[in-house]
């Protein structure tokens, strides 16, 4: 049978040359003389791969596409007219955030140029590549996956093969692990400055309180990181009243799955005091009633 290209993998790559690609067809044989033409832009030697496949390296070119044909003799070429796309290589220039818990699953916003709006659109952490998220030639958004604690070289690829080159880097740690916080009792509508002890904190720590059954934030700020188990939460005088949590994150987005309990209540008023006189040598047993910090019940 006369062999035939059926399809390309990818079917674009940089204008610069060096892709990868895998040509599907039929009637494909192994012989050492087995090439591939990608138009004008040159014939190059093609490996077998299996009756249906066989790969070979995308030329140089200035070209915005050519024509992938294949011969199985070195001289006689198909004619499927199956085109192989020359692109300039995607280049990822910042990310954010630019670190996450090991367990994967933070969204990462990667700016850059060069992105295409292709399925074969990855990002790829330490060589894990996960799908991507097009939302414009300079802009993607990908999933980092579950990795080991440290730090890695993260890259985007427009077709799986060729990566961008350059050195961004992406911190897989520990997650945030919170054990005590002072205080845990504030004044409504005014400042509360709380210390946080914990584990595996950042200087990009940010503080924020939620109710006892939402994860919804009420309030969010940066902390003060002092070291890796100790940052200061600067909250704001809020119009609160009851029981929240206190949870951190490093990187704006996943926060601890531990918190600290902070309970908000307006001044508590004495309502009674009896008795109210004793021996100067002390030792009165005083009952004290007062509304309640919480409740306003008496107490």
């Amino acid at each position: 049978d006369e062999p035939r290209v059926l399809s390309l993998d990818p079917n674009h790559g940089p204008a610069k040359g060096g892709t990868r690609v895998v040509v599907f067809g039929e009637g494909l044989t192994n012989a050492s003389s087995l090439r591939c033409q990608y138009g004008p832009s040159g014939t190059v030697p093609a490996t077998w791969l299996s009756a249906g496949s066989m790969a070979c390296l995308s030329p140089a070119s200035k070209s915005a596409s050519e024509a992938l044909e294949i011969s199985l003799n070195g001289r006689d070429f198909t004619n499927c007219n199956l085109h192989f796309s020359f692109i300039d290589p995607p280049i990822a220039e910042d990310i954010s955030p630019a670190n996450g818990p090991a367990e994967g699953g933070s969204i990462v916003v990667v700016k850059g140029r060069n992105f295409l709006n292709t399925p074969l659109l990855v990002c790829s952490f330490a060589g894990v590549q996960v799908p991507a998220l097009y939302v414009s030639d300079a802009l993607v958004n990908c999933t980092t996956p579950a990795h080991s604690p440290g730090l890695v070289i993260m890259t985007v690829s427009n077709n799986r093969h060729d990566h961008s080159k350059e050195n961004i880097y992406f911190l897989f740690q520990d997650r945030v692990v919170l054990s005590a916080g002072t205080p845990t009792v504030a004044l409504s509508n005014e400042t509360l400055q709380i210390t946080i002890a914990g584990q595996n904190l950042l200087p990009s720590s940010m503080c924020r309180i939620t109710g006892q059954t939402s994860e919804e934030s009420i309030y969010a700020a940066y902390a003060s990181w002092i070291s890796s188990s100790e940052v200061v939460c600067i909250l704001p005088p809020l119009d609160l009243k009851g029981q929240y949590q206190l949870q951190v994150t490093s990187n704006a987005q996943d926060y601890s799955h531990t918190a600290i309990a902070v309970a908000y209540g307006q001044t508590m008023f004495l309502t009674g005091l009896h008795p109210s006189i004793g021996p100067t040598r002390g030792g009165t047993s005083i009952t004290i009633t007062a509304v309640d910090f919480l409740s306003d019940a008496p107490t």
